[in-house]
């Protein structure tokens, strides 16, 4: 009976996620932009441009509203997730191997290449444990709302100073859960400024000369709910678990 309970609790689950599509709009003026935008659809980023047409991801709901509010649109990619999977079976031949060039401590991650939560946290004190004298401990800022930490940590000649004659910089990715690849770059150029700290003539001026914050995971509910509902990557939602 348990086991028929949780089947029962994962079908639920499954069939309330929503199918996001890739579609395209014509957009003629900011104004016809703003209608959409007054809808509760995010649209401050977009492919294309007014006065032509601009391509988002929207899911089914999202796209009801369009419907609703008459306003047309052409689907690019009618289900992101099968497509995307998809993607990744005609890639799977593809071989992963880092380049030689590529920081020696860099990693892929278990979500189609894209590292997982707790792989980012487990990055973070590696670098730590590797290079103590050009990183800090990863500290809080505080809780996300389902209480996930939201971590930082600062990379310079002396991260423990403050160096009040050296400008600081501040690094921040996965504002959008469904944006990964900032965060892997985040997380590369980290290991590159670690690794080639008095090897590299660039690497090593900013590491001396500049006081660099990095907060890989801004909105770790999205990213960790994404996870669960696409584990192999590809996952559409966008904003923190707020609503």
């Amino acid at each position: 009976m348990k086991y028929f309970s949780l089947l029962l609790i994962s079908i639920a689950f499954l069939s309330s996620q929503e199918r996001y599509s890739q579609v395209q709009i014509p957009v003629a003026t900011t104004v016809e932009l703003q209608r959409i935008a007054d809808l509760g659809i995010a649209v401050d980023h977009f492919d294309g441009k007014i006065g032509g047409n601009i391509s988002v991801f929207l899911s089914a709901s999202e796209l009801q509203q369009l419907d609703k509010a008459g306003i047309t649109y052409t689907v690019q990619i009618q289900d992101w997730q099968k497509f995307y999977n998809e993607r990744q079976l005609l890639e799977s031949h593809r071989s992963t191997k880092i380049a030689s060039n590529v920081p020696k401590y860099f990693r892929y991650g278990s979500m189609g290449g894209f590292l997982v939560y707790d792989e980012i946290i487990q990055q973070l004190d590696s670098m730590k444990l590797l290079f103590p004298n050009l990183i800090t401990t990863k500290e809080t800022l505080g809780a996300s709302i389902e209480g996930r930490e939201i971590f930082s940590v600062k990379i310079s000649d002396n991260p423990e100073m403050d160096e009040p004659s050296e400008p600081e910089v501040l690094y921040t990715a996965l504002h959008h859960a469904r944006e990964p690849q900032g965060m892997m770059t985040v997380i590369y150029y980290m290991w590159w400024l670690l690794e080639n700290y008095g090897k590299d003539p660039e690497a090593t001026y900013l590491v001396n000369n500049r006081q660099m914050w990095f907060v890989p995971v801004v909105n770790p509910d999205g990213y960790v709910y994404n996870q669960t509902v696409s584990s192999n990557g590809g996952g559409g939602w966008r904003k923190n678990r707020r609503d």
